[in-house]
């Protein structure tokens, strides 16, 4: 997906491992994307610990079925359909894991650790101007979740995956981001803090599907952010809930948010420049949280004709 860092991995790697990392893909889809709830049941801090897990696939499963019982969110049953169609790659994941740690990935820490200190230093008092934890209650009261009952934990680290940062989020997951300037730091923390929204809950789920079905142009547009960008349905409302709020706290203005809309994931995202519309016009802090304004709002008026000639209109 970051072709920067395929290119010079492929170099490391070699192709031979790059072609199995692409097999995966191939084979499971966006699936592979959402290891991340995977490895939130391993205490993984280094290779080798993915490594012991993967060697060891019962008890990896017996643990995300326990934590599926006690949680009783949908959301881990997701971990578990995604743990079904990756642990039957472990044997590759291990043996592209075991060129890893041969070609000395995890040494890439020790030389970047300087230029990221200077990285911080230089941006820290920028990145004050909102703080992780004010994000963090604006994207929750948005939502309408209390912080004292649910995972919402948000510790923001500077390191490198594909990207100098990363975000620790809810149910433990990791989130990387490039942050030429801290507007973007900021825009990436509150979008990923508002994924604690899924689309795919049972009261939502139908009436996307609704309109999914009966648009044409915006099932063309879902194919694309799911099928080539690996992307999942999520990511419509998220892109308008990120849009909206940032707005309304001052990370974007108005224009800044309709340009994002209409130029991500390559323009393929028209309809959550329509989600963000009706926001505009009716969203109120006193009355909804995103979920119910879904619910109430915006699909109860919405009609996938508006939908069809609303993703035309924008060409």
């Amino acid at each position: 997906m970051y072709p920067r860092d395929a290119l010079l991995w492929r170099g490391r790697l070699g192709e031979q491992t790059v072609n199995s990392i692409n097999a995966i893909v191939d084979s499971i889809g966006s699936i592979g994307f959402k290891a991340s709830y995977l490895f939130t049941h391993i205490p993984a801090f280094s290779l080798d610990d993915l490594i012991h897990a993967l060697q060891d696939t019962a008890s990896l499963r017996d643990r995300i079925q326990s934590a599926l019982l006690a949680s009783k969110d949908f959301r881990y049953q997701a971990s578990i359909n995604d743990l079904n169609g990756i642990l039957p790659h472990s044997a590759r994941l291990i043996s592209i894991f075991s060129k890893m740690k041969d070609e000395h990935w995890e040494d890439d820490w020790k030389t970047i650790a300087q230029r990221l200190n200077a990285d911080i230093a230089r941006k820290r008092s920028d990145l004050t101007k909102h703080s992780p934890a004010s994000l963090r209650t604006e994207a929750l009261r948005f939502l309408g979740i209390d912080a004292q009952q649910k995972d919402s934990s948000s510790t923001v680290y500077y390191v490198y995956y594909a990207f100098p940062n990363a975000f620790k989020l809810p149910y433990n997951m990791m989130a990387t981001w490039s942050i030429e300037e801290p507007q973007y730091f900021f825009n990436a923390y509150l979008h990923e803090m508002l994924h604690l929204f899924s689309i795919y809950a049972p009261e939502f789920i139908e009436l996307h599907n609704r309109l999914l079905n009966n648009s044409p142009a915006f099932s063309q547009q879902r194919d694309i952010l799911v099928k080539q960008l690996y992307e999942s349905d999520d990511e419509f409302y998220v892109l308008a809930a990120e849009a909206f709020l940032s707005v309304k706290i001052g990370i974007r203005t108005h224009q800044q948010a309709v340009d994002y809309l209409k130029t991500a994931h390559g323009g393929t995202v028209v309809y959550s420049l329509l989600i963000y519309d009706y926001l505009l016009k009716s969203f109120d802090f006193q009355r909804h949280s995103f979920g119910s304004f879904l619910k109430d709002v915006f699909f109860k008026n919405v009609t996938a004709t508006e939908v069809e000639k609303y993703i035309a209109s924008t060409k």
